[in-house]
């Protein structure tokens, strides 16, 4: 950092790096911050420059520009200086994630800094340029860790700069290329446009687009798989021939394309069906998950004699798909298998097919599982339980351990009591998976996604669209909870739609939604808990009222999240619906708050259960209400 005449000049170089710096994750910055004061130490300017592999955030056809500061070269951050005499301060900061805060304890760090004098110079009339300072609002000021710091720049939205996108308009097989590798830019807007162009162009396309199937770049294999769905029928004969193709991801990609647009036929059959014998694993359990997904029954022989195979995710396959079938003859052969199997990924979904087959052989497996130490692999082990059983306790995956504990006891003890093959629920015999695809499509638009908010108007369309979906939306909308925190309203939506659609499947994600950290959504699960009436919800409404009480004593309830009263009787209603009697005393009080809807829904929720109002009039003067508050008091 020097002081060249009326500049200051940082210099930043990456000495001893080979490779770009910063790297690894797009997450990652390098920021040079530069304050300016006067000689009273008054700040007369700032300047920020930021060095990274930048977001996919822009809106239009724009590519963002990458500013990562090569191996062995320097970038330079010049500072006009404003006035005769100061000080420079100078500070160079690592963040794990941006944009975070400056000086965040654990994900960003100082490495360097320096202050420098300077005197006497001839003011600069320059002005000074800066990056936009980037200050991300979380829903309710929770902090960012409990937003979710890795997908913080999803709704903080910072500026990017950018260079313009060319979108080629010709059909030559040069121009087909260009738009497939646009799959790969970092351009939402440009994957869009380049999607769109190659399903116009159909059939010539057909081709590149298979060949891109076996793509090395996630991005380009899944929207080549998205173009090939909008062509359709059109490249039918391309894409069951793709099914026996030279390259194995190409093949692999086909599989799961026909699953998507449900192709059944002689045709696919013909092709599905010798790669049950291939030598390539993968190829032995991609068939067979297409073969069950497109239920093709007739090669149920065929999926029993790979319940010896030696790879374990060829078993697994070919488990859930005699499940889907229901070829309940397989029972004792998936039994041989479970006892064989040794990952507890491959144990669990053998487990859930035993389970969808009627027999309870696997149920202890999955309920061992409720305890595993990874996270994710616990709630998948759940999942597959809840789904199998309808039973949940409360159980919450990610809630702390001693919590689960206590429901991991009562679902093992109901289950040694009342368990067995006729508490098993059978698969819905009226799945639908087109219904089921659109209610995801809508769950990833409602409330916004990383791209910008939803207006309300379309918010309020696609929720009556989700609610008019019953419980074919429900999957989805249980799923859409598992969106990070800081997409509070999205979640607040979803639970909106699980209380008015009243299915007792959504039951455990509106208690896991409880210990939001975002107190709005976890109001709304209290609410839709209420309408689900379900009483293994008790415990976990119990402990969301000690949490309101809390920040009521502590005054730190979120305006938005409404008034301490109204958030009360809201859980003391859902407790009463679900058979806990001892929130009639809550209630009860509740019915002297100041506020006439907060006696409304009071009064209201105990005439429901109770038959009487006991002559509570909750618009009457206030020393009526408090006589005859009174006669709930007993």
């Amino acid at each position: 950092a020097t002081i060249d005449g009326n500049v200051a000049t940082i210099t930043i170089q990456n000495k001893g790096a080979g490779h770009n710096f910063p790297t690894e994750l797009k997450q990652r910055s390098v920021e040079s911050l530069v304050v300016v004061r006067d000689i009273e130490g008054k700040e007369v300017g700032r300047s920020r420059k930021v060095f990274r592999d930048p977001y996919k955030r822009p809106y239009g056809l724009e590519l963002p520009v990458n500013t990562q500061i090569p191996s062995g070269q320097s970038r330079q951050h010049r500072v006009p200086l404003s006035v005769a005499a100061g000080t420079v301060e100078t500070t160079l900061f690592f963040k794990h994630y941006y944009p975070i805060g400056d000086y965040h304890p654990d994900l960003a760090r100082v490495l360097e800094s320096r202050t420098l004098p300077f005197a006497d110079i001839a003011p600069s009339t320059e002005a000074i340029e800066s990056e936009p300072e980037v200050h991300a609002v979380t829903p309710e000021g929770i902090s960012a860790e409990a937003s979710s710091v890795a997908n913080l720049v999803d709704y903080a939205r910072p500026p990017i700069g950018t260079v313009e996108v060319d979108i080629p308009e010709g059909t030559t097989p040069a121009d087909i290329e260009a738009l497939i590798q646009l799959f790969q830019f970092p351009v939402p807007q440009a994957n869009k446009a380049a999607q769109k162009r190659l399903a116009e162009i159909g059939r010539p396309a057909v081709p590149a687009l298979i060949a891109a199937l076996g793509s090395w770049d996630n991005k380009t294999y899944n929207q080549s798989m998205g173009v090939l769905e909008n062509i359709g029928n059109a490249a039918r004969s391309e894409i069951v021939a793709a099914l026996a193709h030279d390259e194995l991801y190409v093949r692999l990609h086909a599989r799961d394309l026909v699953s998507r647009l449900v192709w059944r036929g002689p045709d696919v059959e013909r092709a599905l069906v010798p790669a049950l014998a291939a030598a390539a694993p993968l190829d032995r359990a991609s068939a067979a998950r297409a073969i069950g997904e497109l239920g093709l029954r007739g090669q149920a022989e065929g999926l029993r004699g790979l319940l010896d195979d030696s790879d374990p995710d060829v078993v697994r396959e070919a488990a859930l798909a005699l499940a889907e079938f229901g070829v309940d003859a397989a029972v004792p052969e998936l039994i041989a298998a479970l006892d064989l199997a040794f990952y507890p990924e491959t144990r669990r979904d053998l487990a859930f097919a035993l389970a969808r087959l009627g027999s309870p052989a696997g149920m202890a497996v999955l309920l061992q599982g409720l305890d595993h130490g990874d996270d994710l692999v616990r709630e998948s082990f759940f999942e597959l339980w809840f789904t199998a059983t309808g039973l949940h306790a409360g159980y919450d995956p990610l809630a702390p351990r001693p919590v689960r504990l206590e429901a991991i006891a009562e679902l093992q003890g109901h289950w040694a009591a009342h368990g067995g093959a006729q508490a098993l629920i059978p698969p819905d015999p009226d799945r639908d998976p087109f219904a089921q695809a659109h209610a995801r499509e809508l769950v990833a638009k409602i409330g916004g996604t990383d791209f910008g908010p939803s207006g309300s108007d379309d918010d309020q369309a696609m929720l009556e669209e989700l609610v008019g979906m019953g419980k074919h939306a429900v999957p989805a909308l249980v799923r859409g909870l598992k969106y990070p925190p800081g997409f509070s309203s999205k979640r607040a939506q979803l639970c909106q739609a699980l209380g008015r659609i009243g299915d007792p499947r959504g039951a455990p994600a509106l208690v896991a939604a409880l210990r939001d950290p975002v107190l709005v959504v976890s109001a709304w699960a209290a609410w839709a808990l209420e309408g689900l009436s379900d009483p293994a919800s008790t415990k976990a409404l119990v402990r969301y009222e000690q949490r309101l009480r809390t920040l009521i004593a502590n005054g730190t309830v979120p305006p938005s999240a409404g008034t301490p009263d109204g958030l009360l009787v809201q859980v003391a209603r859902a407790r009463l619906a679900t058979g806990d009697e001892s929130a009639r005393h809550t209630l009860a009080a509740l019915l002297l708050s100041d506020e006439l809807h907060t006696r409304q829904l009071a009064i209201e929720a105990l005439v429901r259960r109770y038959g009487d109002a006991r002559g509570f009039d909750p618009e009457a003067q206030a020393s009526e209400r408090r006589s005859a508050a009174a006669e709930w008091m007993d």
